[in-house]
């Protein structure tokens, strides 16, 4: 082989094997860089993926019981094992009536069968788990004035003016209630006569989840998540919003899309998380540095429940700020419609 010919051979390997060594420095560099790295961001995408996969069995919860479990005494106290939700009794097995008085603990993971690993974020701190109380009601509802015999497994249709029965105005419209019934037809396939004729609904129990009332919105129980500077939506009480089920009225009536849950990691500090230490205290980092959002997730009170404050925040995490900006919380939250489409099975858009 000639000389020259060598040479351009020689030429050629040399840009070939160039481009490879810049290309092994450049996933060297990218590995070191990324081993800092991956700490934080590993345990963030590790606790978004376990509250992402809560909120699916939260879904299913609500679709079979139309109710969400009342969150989990954080201090290990009451009636109930450590974990289920508070009021489930000495078994864990009782349905509560209400919650009102325990509208945020720790997740109830035994009552939803989770393993106490979905109750805790990536760095070892307890999720708080709040809810809207309206909407954790056992939705047992009344047997028809009518014929107060039957039994509330036949699905009975509802047209009484109680209490319970009041719903928002999305579900009582033409998709939700048959108009003009005079009898309808049990699981069983017995005719029953209402006595009359009457506005029935299709699905009271779905209705008295996805168009909870019992009261107004009231800031003291109802869930409200500042979305990175923005209040979202509340239950109103304006008149015509609100009316016994078996009134029709139009697909408006004001927001019924409100949250109704939020899941919160307090994130590599912890501040904020509950200590579950025999106690309802949380972790409170004292003094400068702790900045308003951080604080705002605590829920308004230092080494307390603070249940005064349903103002939960969600943002963009800013690490690289050490003072007041600081926010290391992944927080999420759900609607009651959005929470019932979860696993996109149905919706809170029809009875059924």
């Amino acid at each position: 082989m000639s000389s020259p010919n060598l040479i351009h051979k020689q030429d050629g390997v040399i840009l070939v094997i160039i481009p490879v060594i810049l290309l092994l420095i450049g996933l060297v560099i990218a590995y070191m860089m990324r081993s800092v790295q991956t700490p934080v961001f590993y345990k963030e995408h590790i606790t978004s993926e376990r509250m992402q996969e809560t909120l699916n069995v939260l879904s299913a919860y609500v679709q079979r019981y139309n109710r969400l479990p009342c969150p989990a005494r954080p201090d290990g106290l009451g009636g109930e094992p450590f974990g289920f939700e508070v009021g489930s009794g000495a078994n864990g097995d009782a349905v509560p009536a209400t919650c009102a008085a325990w509208r945020e603990g720790i997740l109830p993971y035994k009552t939803l069968g989770l393993t106490q690993d979905y109750a805790r974020d990536a760095w070892g701190g307890y999720i708080t788990y709040a809810i809207s109380p309206a909407f954790a009601v056992n939705p047992v509802v009344d047997r028809h004035n009518a014929n107060p015999a039957l039994a509330v497994n036949d699905r009975l249709p509802r047209a009484s003016a109680a209490a319970d029965m009041r719903v928002h105005a999305a579900c009582r419209n033409a998709t939700w209630i048959e108009a003009g019934r005079t009898n309808f037809t049990s699981k069983a396939g017995t005719i029953h006569t209402l006595g009359g004729t009457f506005n029935v609904a299709r699905n009271p129990w779905k209705a008295r989840f996805c168009c909870a009332s019992i009261t107004t919105y009231n800031e003291n129980t109802d869930l409200v998540i500042n979305v990175n500077g923005v209040n979202t939506a509340a239950r109103t009480g304006v008149a015509g919003s609100y009316a016994t089920a078996d009134v029709i009225a139009g697909a408006g009536g004001g927001n019924i899309e409100t949250p109704v849950v939020v899941l919160v990691s307090h994130g590599a500090n912890g501040f904020g998380a509950y200590l579950v230490n025999g106690t309802n205290n949380k972790f409170f980092i004292g003094g400068a540095g702790v900045g308003p959002n951080e604080t705002e997730n605590l829920d308004g009170t230092a080494g307390g429940t603070g249940l005064v404050s349903r103002t939960y925040y969600q943002g963009p995490r800013t690490y690289l700020d050490s003072g007041a900006g600081y926010f290391d919380d992944i927080v999420m939250f759900r609607t009651q419609d959005s929470l019932y489409a979860q696993t996109g099975r149905s919706s809170c858009s029809s009875p059924y």
